[in-house]
């Protein structure tokens, strides 16, 4: 049975994890259990993988776990180990499932342990900053873009370039075969970037930015990304209501500090969209 093993849910989990992982940063908490749920089953299936591993070890058979299986548990932790640490603000519902571990099983389940000891908010406060470092060193460009910016703009994406690249990754796997769960899964393909009181930013597909207005915006005016002079108009979605997209090319992608201009009735908002390399 375990030569015949090839674990595709750990293929699926790696995918959502690397897509998914962003969100964590931005979701409101109130959302976090309904829109992260996938997130949490998919640490729960490297849960069970592991403890078929500490099985077989106990049986003294782990040699005869296929090449397929251990491919797709290492794929798993090469894809996670590097963006784990924006699982932070997932707090005790990451950590919770050691509660029931010997201490010395605890650090075995390392996506689950690894900085447990920091508070779901810990990413928000400077004084973490540099225990966090030591733990996720991979946080830096993140921890870095939030002290240049004033706690009103801490909702901004860290880097729309890594995002991206992030997705685009997925993208890749899927198409391989490897990792299916993007495709596999149902679920909806936009996914979410920044919320506001004035607008929702998402990400669908490996580079189109979709933007939805919530208040009335001036008529015949349409939301712009603009950076240090650069200019971005959006495009309207037919038959859509106030939706509007950005395809993002690499050149735009070679700078960072975006915000999107809305030019609504009651005046113009802006919201600083990505935070990355910002002047």
């Amino acid at each position: 049975a375990l030569r015949g093993l090839e674990l595709p849910d750990v293929d699926d989990a790696s995918v959502i994890l690397l897509e998914s992982a962003p969100l964590c940063l931005t979701m409101d908490e109130e959302l976090i259990d309904e829109e992260l749920r996938p997130v949490l089953d998919a640490l729960r299936t490297r849960d069970r993988a592991e403890l078929l591993w500490i099985g077989a070890e106990a049986l003294g058979i782990e040699t005869a776990i296929s090449s397929d299986a251990v491919a797709a548990r290492d794929s798993f932790d090469a894809c996670l180990e590097p963006e784990l640490w924006q699982l932070i603000p997932l707090g005790a519902r990451r950590t919770v499932e050691l509660e029931w571990m010997a201490p010395k099983a605890k650090a075995r389940f390392w996506w689950r342990a690894r900085g447990a000891e920091f508070s779901a908010n810990a990413l928000d406060e400077p004084s973490r900053r540099s225990s966090i470092l030591k733990v996720f060193p991979d946080a830096r460009a993140h921890l870095d873009a939030l002290a240049r910016f004033s706690p009103a703009r801490l909702a901004t994406v860290t880097s729309l370039s890594e995002i991206l690249e992030q997705r685009r990754k997925a993208q890749e796997l899927n198409a391989h075969g490897r990792l299916r769960a993007a495709a596999a899964s149902g679920g909806p393909d936009e996914l979410p970037l920044v919320r506001t009181a004035q607008v929702e930013v998402g990400l669908v597909g490996a580079s189109t930015l979709v933007v939805d207005v919530i208040a009335d915006l001036e008529q015949g005016c349409v939301p712009e990304f603009t950076r240090a002079g650069v200019v971005r108009a959006c495009q309207s979605v037919q038959g859509a209501q106030q939706r509007f997209t950005w395809t993002v090319d690499a050149d735009d992608l070679a700078l960072g500090g975006w915000r999107l201009r809305l030019p609504m009735a009651t005046g113009p908002v802006e919201v600083a969209i990505d935070a990355g390399n910002a002047d």
